[in-house]
């Protein structure tokens, strides 16, 4: 039996494999929002269409010599992988780490075979492209000065987690993502030309996500859901990089190369199917998040400093009402929206800093690019979510209406079952809550006043699930299992 490239690529199956490990696995008894029993089953039908695949072309003797050796190899690691998902749904450090070598071994003995690597090459893709590289030297020595090479030290944490994150890599991962948290925020103070208008927000994007995976790094053990949060996030920060020109360009240089993508996979993620409080909350998140957009590009163009001071108060408390949502969902749905949805620790919080920062330095530029970042988060999170009876979200709609102008009917009763995002804690509203936004020309209200923002406690984040009266326990995980000490 002759082989022709492409033979062993399998559509693609190790790749999506490869990008499914990243973090772990996670597994629902019952599916949440059309998401499946988990990334355990997508995983184990990854390896089993490959498995099948070479053992019919073994039978079929397609390999002799070196490659057979090889390929038996591969089904070595590929029964090594399988017989440990289990164990790695259980978090059990053994079986993780087990599974990963067995998985990284599947890559290696492939792409040393110049026989065997051409075969998997289907229009131009190979079917087993490497995971995120390790480190080549111990943390301690490894230079971490530039964003080439702080996204290095965050391959070595993607590398890391392949297969998840238990008691055995937990203080690497966590000194990984900490040095590179740190070094991003210090280049980003320190270079602001670099670090400016849509490449800035990115970057403090990234820094915001950072900070969430160090959170999500605790809850292992204890969160079942904390390996699809982790999954997404890590493949969100790579994507955040590779979709801004300056940080894609300065994430190679100097022979560093760092904030590597995983494999792309054949496979769509399937898009949340989203319940009554849901699709109410993303109607009036985007709706509300084009208006306050627009207002804020109007007001730094000629609002007066008390109107723009007002208008901040209403951008905070906007925020805080989208960070208590999703703090509230938890669940399959916070895993997947909260690198947006989660405040400070997600894009919402950076695109409202932005918008707030341009907004009291006259800045119209930061505020025009903040006001898009805003837009661009509508359209992801639009794209990826599915309205309660079926259709899609508007992401371009600035009223209730306009949003749902595509949505399958019947739609639920905007406010019967959640306050909306556009809401302040005092009970105004500010944008599209009603289906109509304010006119371009109307201030906000007076802080404090009917219709106006809620006066802010001291740190500007009362009541949000950081800290504070009112405060939200992320996943309802006061404490996780692991003694680290």
């Amino acid at each position: 039996m002759a082989l022709n490239p492409g033979d062993l690529n399998f559509n693609n199956s190790f790749n999506d494999a490869t990008r499914v490990l990243e973090g772990g696995f996670w597994h629902k008894n019952v599916p949440e929002g059309n998401q499946g029993n988990g990334s355990d089953v997508r995983y184990t039908a990854d390896l089993t269409t490959v498995q099948n695949g070479l053992q019919a072309q073994v039978a079929a003797n397609a390999f002799t010599g070196d490659q057979l050796t090889h390929v038996n190899t591969v089904l070595a690691d590929l029964t090594t992988a399988l017989n440990n998902v289990q164990g790695a749904v259980n978090n059990d450090a053994q079986a993780e780490a087990a599974l990963r070598t067995a998985h990284l071994d599947i890559i290696n003995t492939i792409q040393n075979d110049a026989v065997l690597q051409p075969l998997t090459v289907q229009d131009g893709v190979s079917g087993f492209n490497s995971a995120p590289p390790e480190l080549g030297t111990p943390l301690k020595d490894a230079p971490h000065k530039t964003f080439a090479e702080l996204g290095a030290i965050f391959d070595d944490a993607q590398s890391k987690s392949l297969g998840g994150i238990n008691p055995d890599n937990f203080q690497a991962i966590q000194s990984d993502l900490q040095i590179v948290h740190d070094g991003l925020e210090k280049l980003i103070k320190q270079d602001p030309q670099t670090f400016s208008n849509a490449t800035g927000i990115a970057a403090q994007a990234i820094v915001n996500q950072l900070a969430l995976q160090l959170d999500y790094d605790r809850q292992y053990g204890t969160n079942p859901d904390v390996a699809r949060g982790t999954n997404d996030n890590l493949l969100d920060i790579t994507d955040v990089v590779a979709g801004d020109d300056t940080l894609a360009k300065l994430a190679a240089a100097n022979g560093v190369t760092g904030w590597t993508g995983a494999p792309d996979a054949n496979v769509e993620t399937p898009r949340y199917q989203d319940n009554a409080a849901q699709t109410n909350f993303f109607a009036d998140l985007i709706a509300s998040g084009n208006t306050l957009g627009d207002q804020a590009q109007q007001l730094v163009a000629n609002g007066s400093n008390a109107d723009i001071n007002q208008f901040i108060h209403t951008l905070k408390g906007w925020e805080q009402n989208v960070t208590k949502f999703d703090a509230a969902q938890g669940g399959i749905f916070g895993a997947r929206f909260d690198n947006e949805l989660l405040g400070n620790k997600g894009t919402i919080g950076a695109d409202v800093a932005a918008l707030i920062d341009g907004l009291k330095h006259h800045d119209a530029a930061l505020v025009a690019a903040a006001a898009q970042g805003v837009h661009d988060n509508a359209m992801d999170l639009g794209g990826n979510n599915v309205p309660l009876n079926g259709g899609d979200y508007n992401p371009d709609g600035k009223t209730i209406a306009e949003v749902l102008g595509t949505a399958t009917g019947p739609l639920p009763a905007f406010g019967a079952t959640l306050t909306p995002v556009s809401q302040d804690n005092n009970g105004g509203t500010h944008s599209a809550a009603n289906g109509a936004p304010k006119g371009p020309d109307a201030p906000p209200a007076p802080a404090g006043a009917p219709g106006g923002p809620a006066i802010p406690a001291a740190n500007d984040h009362a009541g949000d699930h950081h800290g504070g009266a009112g405060q939200f326990d992320h996943h309802q995980q006061a404490h996780h299992q692991w003694d680290f000490h």
